[in-house]
């Protein structure tokens, strides 16, 4: 087998692995890239406006690469009284429907210090207590000081990794997952305007365009990991009953489609315990489950993190205290409390509850000013000076004290959880 001598091998050419790569390459360290594709699949999502960096924000616009959407409009299948939405025309707060390619590319352009693209498959990777050697498909072994693990939801380096002395994998855990079942189509849109149907036969969906005559129809729910070979029945039918649901309230028009669109997001962080289990392997973006585990919103998170991860190494922190910085220290997402309201949502669906949560919604719109309305729909936090007028919102709505006691027990169980995994 050949050895190939590196500082840091990052596998994952992806948004978390490009970015983290030209960190690191950029701060002087020899980096090797490991992608086994050789242009980036054409996937996208919605993000917040608040979370992305404004530079970035400004070179994908000149390339067209990011669209505003605006206008939101949730529409609860189950119960219309639930329904829910925001339109504004102009919006500093609005939502943003990001490809991937572009931003990969405009990480590898930016990209001027020594590191080496090698084309191959992960197969396994194994650490001692000087070097971490991993071993690709075509025998190739990449001896490095550190692994970068950026390959994705399903977190494949991790569930491979070895350590010296340790029987046992870095993971093991059967995560949420939301699962994505679509089609990208051309047809008839309303343009700027994302539309969520969500019920009990149509899941968590979607309706997201780019222009009047383009864009994604897509179903979704949450399960677990283990669970999406068993539940494929079940994810056609949702993704049937979502279709003839556009189609019979004139949501959008289909013409042609022009590819489908599966796959899953991680939606559960990676635990402290797993962490604690390395002193080179570092995990980013969606193999750490670094997105919002409410939204899933996972760019702006791996877009962050990736782009310190190499100041990091540099100051000497262990993937522990890396991952204490982005999980607790200095959160992009309230990870916790969103752990809680997505473990909330679970239960509530497994019995057929689904959708928004309207008094919270009528609290946050009678409350608080313009201003921060879009501000806590778009970052879901409340500045501490409006806090009274919370209060004040408790008071006058009772029916938001049950809903409340019920987040704050799965809050205290996530809490608990942490506690246990050495958090």
């Amino acid at each position: 087998m050949r050895e190939i001598d590196f500082d840091v091998t990052v596998v994952g050419g992806g948004i978390a692995g490009s970015e983290a790569a030209r960190n690191l390459a950029n701060q002087g360290f020899k980096t090797a890239l490991i992608e086994k594709r050789r242009s980036p699949p054409e996937k996208s999502l919605f993000v917040n406006s608040d979370l992305l960096p404004q530079d970035l924000v400004s070179r994908l616009a000149e390339r067209g690469a990011i669209i505003p959407v605006p206008n939101h409009l949730l529409i609860n299948t189950d119960d219309s009284r639930r329904n829910w939405g925001k339109r504004e025309e102009s919006s500093p707060h609005s939502t943003f429907a990001v490809f991937h390619p572009p931003i990969i590319e405009d990480a590898r352009n930016r990209m001027n210090g020594e590191i080496e693209q090698v084309d191959g498959s992960y197969k396994g990777s194994f650490e001692n207590y000087e070097r971490v050697t991993t071993q690709l498909s075509n025998e190739r072994l990449i001896i490095s000081d550190f692994l970068i693990d950026a390959s994705g939801d399903f977190g494949i380096v991790g569930r491979l990794h070895q350590v010296e002395g340790n029987g046992k994998l870095m993971v093991e855990d059967d995560p949420l997952v939301l699962w994505l079942k679509g089609v990208r189509v051309f047809g008839k849109f309303e343009e700027g305007l994302l539309i969520d149907p969500i019920g009990s036969k149509v899941g968590l969906s979607w309706v997201l365009p780019y222009s009047a005559d383009y864009g994604d129809i897509v179903s979704a729910d949450i399960c677990r990991l283990s669970e999406l070979k068993s539940n494929l029945k079940i994810r056609q039918q949702i993704f049937n009953n979502l279709l003839k649901y556009c189609v019979v309230h004139d949501l959008c028009e289909i013409r042609v489609v022009e590819q489908n669109l599966t796959g899953f997001i991680r939606c559960e962080p990676i635990s402290p315990a797993v962490s604690r289990k390395s002193a080179r392997m570092y995990q980013v973006g969606a193999s750490a489950g670094m997105g919002s585990p409410l939204m899933a919103e996972v760019v702006p998170a791996a877009l962050n993190w990736a782009s310190r991860l190499a100041e990091e190494i540099a100051k000497g922190a262990t993937p522990y205290e890396f991952y204490r910085r982005w999980r607790f220290e200095k959160p992009m997402f309230l990870y916790d409390l969103e752990l809680a309201m997505l473990k909330r949502r679970v239960v509530r669906q497994k019995k057929g509850i689904y959708g928004s949560n309207h008094p919270v919604y009528r609290a946050i719109l009678d409350y608080l000013p313009d201003g921060e309305q879009k501000k806590v729909l778009s970052t879901r936090k409340i500045s501490p000076r409006y806090w009274p007028r919370v209060l004040a919102a408790i008071a006058d709505n009772p029916e938001l004290v049950p809903n409340l006691a019920e987040l704050g027990f799965y809050y205290g169980g996530v809490k608990v959880n942490n506690a246990l995994n050495g958090g």
